[in-house]
């Protein structure tokens, strides 16, 4: 229903909005979890609200400057929408985080099936209407909007709690006590949406809109499976991580049982995308498509190894440990600019350069993994010797 030059356009504007609103919370959203206290949790829901705002309202202004210099007429009407995608999710993330923390899961899957159903419903009716603006971009914008009354619609049982608990001063008090969220694991953030995003940035400039829309359906399609399955198990397993960390209890085999579900539950779709992948896609969504196939069967090692990595990266985080993670996205964010600059300059085709990205990301994941592994039994064999003494 949709061009190759309508989904790169679509990949372009939800790239920047998406990256953005990473860190509307100020990623203090990520931090309602650790708490023991659900006084401070409350506080750092609100706190993470006001952020958004006063990020967004900001976000706005800064592009008013840049419009003024001339830049952003691609974008058209899109790049004054920009803050408004990111006020949508920036809210969302929020309220899907306090649940979270309140295991209710049963909301949270409720919230993402609406989410995907009512974005597949707009998409198809703006397709069919032939609407004069990007229908792919107008469908995320509706079904955006929906989707955030449903989340709060899902925490209305929790509204005098939360008006209750709410004060400014609590809110500065844990603003300052979870700092590090803003300061460390906002950057670490950045640099992991940078990852995908920032490859459409670079394809954009270097090859164009067409080879960003086949590219950007490839990562979409890549995508489902962390978006839906690899997200609910990584809330889980946050949630159910730090409740052993504040109880005293070991780690290791908590983290030893999520690695091993993650993986059998990703190990199909990896043989699946390497075996039939172009196939699949030309089937699915035509000839025209089936360098997007091509694509995923490139991307499949990477991104299979990273829904596996996905949960667990929420270890350095209740272990204070942001610096590191920081690191890591530092060197994986230069290793993909390195191995694109000198791809262009060797003139290598575009699914050659993925696929040495892909090789060199794997690598990089598993060291990590390794690492968070190591952390979890650390921490277990600290518990036992305090338990010996």
């Amino acid at each position: 229903m949709f061009t190759q030059e309508e989904w790169g356009f679509f990949a372009l504007v939800s790239s920047i909005y998406g990256v953005v609103a990473l860190v509307a919370c100020g990623r203090y959203e990520v931090a309602l979890l650790v708490p023991k206290r659900n006084v401070e949790a409350i506080n750092l829901l609100g706190l993470s609200l006001v952020v958004n705002l006063g990020f967004a309202f900001l976000f706005y202004l800064v592009l008013f400057l840049i419009a003024l210099a001339g830049f952003g007429e691609r974008l058209g009407v899109w790049y004054y929408l920009l803050p408004v995608f990111v006020l949508i999710v920036g809210f969302s993330q929020s309220v899907v985080a306090w649940n979270n923390r309140r295991k209710k899961y049963r909301e949270i899957a409720n919230f993402r099936v609406s989410q995907s159903l009512f974005n597949n419903v707009f998409s198809i009716s703006t397709s069919l209407a032939k609407v004069p603006f990007n229908g792919v971009l107008l469908a995320y914008l509706g079904s955006g909007l929906i989707s955030l009354l449903v989340a709060i619609y899902q925490i209305r049982s929790d509204f005098r709690l939360i008006i209750n608990g709410l004060s400014w001063s609590r809110m500065w008090f844990v603003g300052k006590k979870y700092v590090r969220f803003p300061l460390i694991n906002t950057f670490q953030a950045l640099l992991d949406a940078l990852q995908l995003n920032g490859l459409i940035y670079i394809i954009s400039f270097l090859f164009g809109d067409y080879y960003v829309g086949v590219f950007s359906l490839a990562i979409r399609i890549l995508f489902l499976p962390m978006g839906f399955i690899g997200g609910a198990i990584s809330q889980v397993f946050y949630q159910e991580a730090n409740s052993l960390v504040h109880q005293n209890k070991p780690l290791f085999p908590h983290v030893k049982r999520t690695l091993k579900m993650s993986c059998l539950v990703i190990s199909p779709v990896f043989v699946i995308l390497v075996v039939a992948g172009p196939l699949l896609f030309s089937f699915v969504y035509g000839e025209a498509w089936i360098g997007s196939g091509v694509y995923a069967r490139y991307l499949a090692a990477w991104v299979c190894m990273d829904f596996v990595r996905a949960s667990l990266s929420q270890i350095p985080l209740i272990f204070n440990k942001h610096h590191v993670l920081l690191i890591f996205s530092i060197t994986s964010n230069l290793l993909i600019l390195l191995v694109f600059i000198i791809g262009h300059f060797m003139e290598l085709r575009l699914g050659m350069i993925l696929m040495i990205t892909s090789a060199l990301q794997v690598l990089l994941i598993f060291a990590l993994i390794n690492w968070t592994v190591r952390i979890s039994k650390a921490y277990d064999a600290k518990l036992s010797n305090r338990d010996h003494q």
